[in-house]
């Protein structure tokens, strides 16, 4: 048996996904584009299916289309957040760092000890990535929560006043030429204003959580969610000096993990169905054959049997799937012939 002491050491786990996974994909991309949609799209409909208890009858025609709508609608979510945290790092790296000036004063100007080195990357990355978008976090939305009806004058005013302040801190930090200033003003701004996009999408979900609370623990709830957010954003972005597949795994491995403790990622198969028209929603009401009546579930109105604002499960094929409300509320799967009309609120 081999000694622990005389294994040759293991690669790096993250280099070697890094080596490994662009030829990978490369190979089997498309199997990947025929068989991942499908088979996304039925694990969004089994989930909500196993959810609300039922399994629909449908044509096979049908549901193949509602497979690839309902992936796209997922990939369009998550890849939104995605997007979100890998593209501050592109608009930064690209737009700025990558600049010949400012790539060749901070090269030349990086100390030969190693530990000064560190400490001056480490300065060159709170000064561009960390420090520009924890501010703007920190600031914008306790301010928003104070004065919400000026949202455009306090994003422009704020993402103005650090992105002018963080540009003037590493021009004078790493003695760059003057005329950079413009470029890390407006890399700055587009970076600071997808990162809060990033943490309105992520607020939008934790709201219903918070709303109920006092301020001051909204304001502490979403200087928590920014602190997180900041972290991930940071790391995918700078991530990009060691490329675009480097960006998308730490983008695509941070967003995930976002949308699943946000709740996006939960709440992703109701969305889907939601977003296609078939289910997942309130229904003014539900206009019934007159002879379901006779079952004593439909309330009768001059004539009519009527199911007053139920919750629509699922409304395609041979059964209509709802949820009543009130005291009692229960779950009715209807033959769709049964069914005259469904009256839906206007969006």
């Amino acid at each position: 048996m081999t000694r622990w002491s005389e294994q040759p050491p293991s690669p790096d786990f993250l280099d070697l996904i890094l080596e490994r996974l662009p030829p990978l994909l490369s190979r089997h991309s498309s199997l990947l584009l025929k068989v991942m949609p499908p088979f996304l799209g039925f694990a969004l409909f089994l989930q909500y299916f196993y959810r609300n208890q039922f399994y629909p009858s449908f044509e096979l025609s049908q549901f193949s289309s509602l497979l690839l709508a309902a992936a796209c609608i997922g990939v369009l979510i998550v890849g939104f957040v995605v997007v979100l945290l890998v593209a501050p790092g592109i608009v930064i790296f690209h737009g700025y760092l990558n600049n010949a000036d400012v790539k060749e004063r901070i090269t030349n100007g990086l100390p030969e000890k190693e530990e000064e080195r560190q400490r001056r990357v480490l300065e060159l990355v709170v000064l561009t990535y960390v420090g520009p978008i924890l501010c703007a976090g920190i600031a914008f939305w306790p301010l928003l929560l104070l004065l919400p009806d000026r949202p455009v004058i306090l994003a422009l005013g704020t993402f103005t006043l650090i992105a002018a302040i963080f540009g003037v801190l590493t021009t004078k930090r790493f003695n760059l030429p003057r005329r950079t200033i413009t470029a890390f003003f407006w890399t700055s701004f587009v970076s600071i204003a997808l990162f809060i996009t990033l943490t309105g999408v992520v607020g939008s979900n934790l709201a219903p959580h918070l709303s109920d609370l006092p301020t001051w623990v909204q304001i502490a709830g979403l200087l928590a969610a920014v602190l997180v957010l900041t972290f991930a954003s940071s790391i995918s972005a700078m991530a990009n000096v060691a490329g675009w597949y480097a960006s998308l795994l730490f983008s695509t491995f941070y967003g995930l993990m976002i949308c699943t403790f946000c709740g996006l990622l939960t709440a992703l198969p109701e969305t889907a169905v939601r977003s296609v028209g078939i289910g997942a929603y309130e229904a003014k009401s539900v206009e019934l054959d007159p002879s379901f009546c006779d079952t004593g579930i439909g309330v009768r109105n001059d004539q009519s049997c009527r199911l007053e604002s139920p919750d629509i499960v699922w409304s395609l094929g041979e059964t209509l799937v709802l949820r009543t409300n009130g005291n009692d509320p229960v779950q009715l799967q209807i033959p769709s012939r049964q069914v005259k009309a469904i009256v839906q609120y206007p969006d």
